[in-house]
């Protein structure tokens, strides 16, 4: 299995504390997920066979045709999400993931780089070969849009597919904005003022965007 931590990596608790590991109850939570996602894999493929037995029963003269059933989808572990929250446009976003490998053997896997890089974002380091088991890596994930494009809201489901395992989902979701300033008053009149006095008035700055 693979956790994956949002910000430093995660926590371990106190040794007097007779308690499981934060990553023991990760990877319990990915295993009752992927063992739900078996079970529903395993459902389908059972009706797609009773679906082709039934097929192959009732072809004429019984000349026993058969026919072949489409591979299933990849199976998704577990779902993250990483949000950036709102960024102005020209700058960077930056957030830093841990991946902990649960599984008793070592993980590789790689990021398609092209697709991240499409929807404004960019992983570095982009392969991990033979992470080993009980080891986390580090890897930042940053978005970016130029100053002179529109504000927006980007999104993609970022898969991670273990090799020779399921896959995992991160949802990195950015928000690109231009800052605005409004004023609490449109005007500001001083007045009549004496000489040799200061009068002063209060304004409100107020950031409604990021």
């Amino acid at each position: 299995g693979l956790q994956l931590a949002l910000g430093d990596v995660t926590a371990m608790p106190g040794d007097l504390v007779a308690e499981p590991a934060n990553n023991d109850i990760e990877f319990e939570v990915d295993r009752n997920f992927l063992c739900e996602a078996l079970l529903a894999k395993e459902q389908e493929l059972l009706a797609a066979k009773r679906s082709t037995m039934r097929t192959t029963a009732g072809s004429s003269k019984g000349m026993g045709g058969t026919r072949m059933m489409k591979d299933l989808p990849p199976i998704t572990a577990a779902f993250y999400k990483c949000d950036f929250g709102h960024i102005v446009l020209g700058q960077y976003g930056k957030k830093v993931i841990s991946i902990f490998n649960c599984y008793h053997d070592s993980i590789s896997f790689s990021v398609n780089r092209k697709m991240l890089s499409a929807a404004g974002f960019a992983v570095i380091p982009d392969k991990v070969k033979k992470l080993p088991y009980g080891k986390s890596i580090k890897m930042e994930v940053t978005c970016f849009r130029s100053k002179g494009s529109d504000e927006c809201k980007q999104q993609l489901d970022w898969v991670i597919p273990l090799k020779g395992g399921p896959s995992y989902q991160v949802q990195l979701v950015s928000e690109f904005v231009r800052p605005d300033l409004e004023l609490s008053s449109e005007h500001v009149d001083f007045g009549h003022v004496l000489v040799g006095q200061v009068k002063r008035i209060t304004i409100k700055l107020k950031n409604v965007k990021a």
